[in-house]
């Protein structure tokens, strides 16, 4: 089994890597999601518990807005998870690019966060800022290793041409030019959005026949 390779985050290497093994590592980053989402639930219940002032009410809004954007994360992963055994697609690659493109925002407002609360400096007397620290961390290490992604954007585009390619190699006669995309080819309410002419085949195969 091949498996990917890295150094830093958002370096792994997928380079070769069976989809097998992209799937596993999309189910351990749904996983590693909805723990977050826990961990930060509970932080935010001890945030609360403090008298309000504008540092708490920034980290709570602070709080939602990445349990919010975890949980759209958990989504898109059910369905790539869902749908990525039965093959690869064009939409498959837009979703994870869509991620990524979303956890490099979300660091940015991880770093104003800090900044803004002079989290490289914390106060031992001041608990809202530590637990502000907490929020950052466990944050900002989530959305860093979803720079990952990235990589297995990449992946994934080349099993698009690959299944790209065979379907053009199936639909391929000797002899035969090869039908157009709009003839051999049509929506159809399947598991795939796609679906074979097959009546537009067999007379192509039959006219050619006949010629033999």
């Amino acid at each position: 089994m091949v498996r990917p390779r890295s150094l830093f985050a958002g370096d792994t290497d997928y380079t070769g890597v069976p989809l097998a093994d992209i799937i596993a590592h999309l189910e351990g980053w749904r996983a590693a999601l909805r723990e977050d989402i826990a961990v930060s639930n509970n932080i935010r219940q001890r945030l609360l518990l403090n008298a309000q002032s504008p540092a708490v009410r920034d980290g709570e809004e602070f709080a939602d807005y990445f349990v919010d954007l975890f949980e759209r994360f958990a989504g898109d992963f059910d369905r790539l998870l869902g749908e990525l055994p039965r093959g690869v697609r064009q939409r498959h690659v837009e979703i994870v690019a869509q991620m990524y493109r979303a956890a490099r925002d979300a660091d940015t407002f991880c770093v104003r966060f800090k900044q803004r609360h002079n989290l490289d400096a914390l106060s031992p007397n001041d608990p809202v800022q530590n637990i502000l620290a907490e929020f950052y961390r466990l944050n900002r290490d989530a959305v860093i290793n979803m720079f990952d992604l990235s990589n297995v954007i990449s992946r994934l585009k080349t099993y698009v041409e690959e299944g790209s390619a065979r379907v053009e190699a199936s639909l391929t006669v000797p002899g035969v030019e090869a039908p157009s995309a709009l003839n051999a080819l049509e929506l159809k309410p399947n598991f795939f959005g796609l679906g074979v002419n097959l009546n537009y085949l067999i007379d192509r195969w039959l006219r050619w026949w006949r010629r033999r």
